[in-house]
């Protein structure tokens, strides 16, 4: 079996991959969250033959992580994971409207306990059905629809598909019309789990940094 690394990295994606082609791919995956602050990486020897790498490539990568903050090597011991500047908590003097990255969750939408009081006999008149539609609730879409019709891009309900989420349209997305071998632009960082669908359709990726500055949205 495999190690974690690897699996997270993909065999295929780093097939002949450079020291800082790795040392990227290693440090894209732990700005992403899905190798965490202390997590023990495989040894040098184990990843080169893993990979089938030389070790001095594995050490050269390595040590680029080590160098910018990204790893901890001991001298004869393990190699973990790390983050340059270390990860203290926000203390009190925190900025008022900087984005809590610790937290996965959204203050209450304006108007959003208003809305569902205002759903109640919609959802009651549901309780008789599944309460689900493969398509999503014809009133949504209908909103959606108008939405990109008042944008400049004409627009019809039918056009329109509601999923559970933004990974399940990247998912049917990538199926419906990707192809094995093609590759998509992804923005860094992302959610962990975008690189899931990446995956299973055999779609690369070409991961591209945001940038963002105060009062400005990240592009």
């Amino acid at each position: 079996m495999g190690s974690r690394l690897v699996e997270q990295l993909g065999a295929t994606n780093i097939a002949g991959a450079g020291a800082a082609t790795l040392a990227d791919g290693i440090r894209a995956l732990i700005l992403d969250g899905r190798l965490t602050v202390g997590e023990r990486l495989p040894s040098e020897r184990a990843l080169a033959l893993e990979l089938r790498r030389s070790r001095s490539t594995i050490t050269r990568a390595y040590g680029l992580l080590d160098s910018d903050g990204y790893v901890s090597r001991l001298h004869g011991g393990s190699t973990r994971v790390t983050l340059p500047h270390g990860h203290a908590a926000p203390g009190s003097d925190a900025i008022d409207d900087a984005i809590d990255l610790s937290i996965a969750s959204m203050d209450s939408t304006p108007g959003l306990y208003d809305a569902t009081v205002r759903s109640l006999p919609r959802l009651a008149a549901l309780r008789g059905t599944s309460g689900y539609s493969l398509q999503g609730l014809p009133e949504l879409r209908d909103a959606v629809a108008q939405r990109f019709t008042e944008r400049g891009a004409p627009t019809s309900a039918e056009e329109i598909i509601i999923t559970s989420g933004a990974l399940n349209a990247v998912n049917l997305i990538l199926t419906g019309i990707g192809r094995r071998g093609e590759r998509a632009l992804v923005e860094q960082p992302t959610f962990p789990t975008l690189w899931k669908p990446c995956t299973a359709t055999g779609t690369g990726s070409c991961r591209r940094p945001s940038t963002w500055t105060a009062g400005t949205r990240g592009t």
